[in-house]
């Protein structure tokens, strides 16, 4: 349990004292790319968590200026003990492998106070795992986002993504983000984007397709080439649907000369963004040998007007007009650098971002040319037949055995965007937000500590809210001048619960004079928090008084009380005997110097000498000082 020990302390009906707030900052989106980015993490950043339901886990955000909690969107793709989440049967529980993803535009503020906590019972019997960002980039930028587990919650953020299948059309597969749509059929490979009202966009379908172009030679002398129209018919394409991402998987098997090659590769798309992973050894004969290697994106006529930006290149129109070799710059970058090209205007801007390893004769491919139906690197032309600010990478050498495009991601935003933008994007990108984990228990939350005064005794009560491995409550007392805390008794505890549970404890025969109590609460671990202290008052009563017994009759034992004023501290000679009605001392009960203060005392109906005396009636007379007082009671056996 954590080191917080929140409780109210009430001493019979005086005030009660709360826990006072704290000040909150705004509760706003980080105003910049990381709100398109999206947040991937393992089941086993979470151990506490582990073999639990998935569909008890949920995310939550919190508002500091409203004081309120939000349950975000939260997707668990389960991996099981895969690599992987293609998985036909998985086991409904979280695994170390399974993945967790949720949008960075959805963290808040951080929740300082452990006890401040969602309104659901049940969660407050497991930790909670705190989940902090922060912007590597520009200092104290953090955001935060909470994980409870509970059963007695239900699934009610509203997701981002959606899924629409019909087989009747030729592209097929149609997924909505929030910034854009992109439809394609089995192939996987996109030939449909519109960028959303959402960002400012038109809505108007932008492209044309996604290109792919290899060419290979076989045995030295037969050339082949494959582009993307050769997946469409015998490609395998899957999907699995969440909340915060799409993800598709695209597995082809063929023959070139009786030279089997496989293909596979992943789209995930999110609210605001796709990235692609293409997959390598696409050929198992090693007598292929990759040439050229080109994927690009090809625009429609709806992109007439936009601009292109890349690295090196700055305003150059989309207009179906071809563009001068000398106009453009075809350096790329390698690794750690980004290569980014975009297409912005009316329509909405795109953003396409590729991390390259220095391989071949590498260079940007840009073609612009609505009439010849050429491509410009001596390949094929497939799809509408025009090229509108087909732009790309192509790589030419014979050091690309095994690859089939490159991995790549394309963020959708707002129109009309500058260059800087996509240098803004790039950093972002480079520099991902650090991710650190902690997790935090319910702690025993003390809500009343008080105290009753009978007289001489004292009655402590007090109850908790909730409580985690709590082993329960050392019940400490201190005199007034002591320097030491005395240990009462050990009250166990209910170890972890949700539910309000009540303790008592009672302090006897206490002298005249000031008192505190505390609570030392230990953990099962041994760790252990204290109470603050609870000053009680008992004072001296304001005469002498000899109380008639109880039970009267009596057998075998009877209480007798009685009373004896002064200061605290004073002594005084005070003497308790019980007589027979002949008058003869039967037993001496008290006989010594006692304080002033409120005292009792027991008989159990034996004589000095040990034996038991006969059933009859009996006299008890005190004397302290000069105060005496007789009272009679009845044996009965």
């Amino acid at each position: 349990m954590h080191r917080y020990f929140y409780f109210i302390a009430i001493i019979s009906l005086c005030s009660i004292f709360s826990v006072t707030t704290w000040a909150a900052d705004d509760y706003k989106t980080w105003n910049s790319p990381r709100d398109y980015e999206p947040i991937i993490m393992k089941g086993g950043d979470f151990p506490a968590y582990m073999g639990q339901p998935v569909s008890q886990i949920f995310a939550f955000s919190y508002n500091q200026t409203n004081d309120q909690w939000s349950q975000i969107p939260l997707q668990i793709d389960e991996c099981d003990d895969s690599s992987h989440f293609w998985i036909s049967d998985p086991n409904n529980v979280l695994d170390e492998n399974d993945e967790l993803v949720f949008m960075a535009r959805d963290m808040g503020n951080i929740a300082e106070n452990v006890t401040n906590w969602i309104d659901d019972a049940e969660s407050k019997n497991y930790v909670r795992f705190e989940i902090c960002t922060a912007d590597p980039t520009e200092a104290n930028t953090m955001r935060y986002l909470y994980l409870y587990l509970s059963s007695t919650l239900t699934d009610e953020a509203t997701g981002y993504m959606q899924f629409d299948e019909n087989l009747a059309e030729d592209l097929k597969y149609t997924i909505n983000g929030v910034s854009y749509i992109e439809k394609h059929n089995e192939s996987g490979l996109p030939q449909f984007w519109a960028i959303t009202d959402a960002v400012d966009g038109n809505n108007v379908n932008i492209l044309d397709r996604q290109k792919v172009r290899v060419s290979a030679t076989i045995l030295t002398f037969v050339d082949f080439g494959i582009t993307e129209d050769d997946l469409n018919d015998s490609a395998v394409i899957e999907h699995r649907t969440g909340k915060v991402r799409i993800a598709s998987r695209v597995q082809f098997e063929g023959d070139y000369y009786e030279s089997p090659a496989h293909i596979s590769f992943q789209n995930y798309y999110y609210p605001y963004s796709i990235t692609h992973h293409n997959a390598e050894d696409i050929f198992s004969d090693e007598g292929i040998r990759v040439s050229l290697l080109r994927q690009s994106f090809d625009l429609n006529n709806s992109a007439n007007g936009m601009i292109f930006h890349n690295n090196e290149n700055r305003n150059i129109p989309i207009d179906g007009s071809p563009t001068p070799d000398d106009t453009m710059n075809t350096d790329i970058v390698f690794t750690p650098n980004l290569n980014w090209q975009m297409a912005t205007g009316t329509p909405g801007t795109v953003l396409i971002f590729t991390e390259l390893q220095s391989m071949g004769t590498s260079s940007l491919y840009f073609y612009d040319d609505n009439s010849s139906g050429g491509t410009g690197d001596t390949t094929v032309e497939t799809g509408d037949g025009q090229s509108w600010g087909d732009s790309g990478i192509l790589i030419k050498g014979n050091v690309l055995d095994d690859l089939f495009g490159f991995d790549y991601t394309s963020y959708f935003i707002a129109p009309q965007q500058q260059p800087d933008a996509a240098m803004n994007y790039a950093g972002k990108m480079k520099n991902p937000l650090s991710v650190s984990v902690t997790h935090s228990a319910v702690p025993v939350e003390l809500t009343t500590f008080e105290a009753f005064i009978d007289k001489n005794n004292v009655l402590l009560k007090w109850t908790t809210a909730t409580e985690s491995n709590n082993f329960g409550f050392e019940v400490q007392r201190r005199k007034s001048g002591a320097s030491e805390w005395q240990i009462l008794n050990f009250v166990k505890g209910h170890g972890t619960t949700a539910n309000p549970c009540s303790y008592s404890y009672l302090d006897e025969n206490l002298e005249p004079g000031n008192y505190a109590y505390r609570l030392k609460q230990i953990d099962f671990n041994g760790q252990f928090e204290l109470s603050q202290e609870l000053e009680i008052s008992l004072n001296a009563p304001a005469y002498f008084s000899l109380q008639q017994n109880y039970p009267n009759p009596f057998n075998p034992v009877t209480k007798i009380n009685y009373q004896i004023p002064g200061d605290p501290g004073k002594r005084i000679a005070v003497s308790l005997d019980i007589y027979n009605l002949l008058g003869e001392k039967v037993k001496s009960l008290v006989s010594q110097t006692q304080s002033a203060g409120y005292h009792s005392i027991y008989w159990n109906g034996m004589d000095d000498n040990g034996n038991v005396v006969p059933t009859g009636i009996y006299v008890y007379r005190l004397q302290a000082g000069r105060y005496i007082a007789t009272k009679r009671m009845v044996l009965m056996k």
